[in-house]
């Protein structure tokens, strides 16, 4: 799991799996509901997001379009 998304995600109240033996990494338990936890992850992402660049901008710096500028800050890829 990328580094920033693994800090959101413990941020926003999942329980991640550490090096247990059964499961090694550092995966998101899954055997609970997560309702609340997946709208802050949610607004914690935007909020990431937000900070990258002016809301007037529809490109990044480079010229790229918004949407690979996000994805590449979040370790995204097609």
């Amino acid at each position: 799991m990328n580094k920033q998304i693994r800090q959101l995600a413990e941020q926003a109240g999942f329980a991640l799996w550490g090096e247990e033996q059964w499961n090694p990494g550092d995966v998101v338990d899954w055997s609970a509901r997560y309702d609340r936890e997946l709208e802050k992850f949610a607004k914690l992402i935007a909020g990431e997001c937000a900070k990258l660049l002016p809301p007037e901008m529809t490109h990044g710096p480079d010229g790229r379009p918004l949407e690979q500028v996000f994805k590449q800050h979040f370790g995204v890829e097609e």
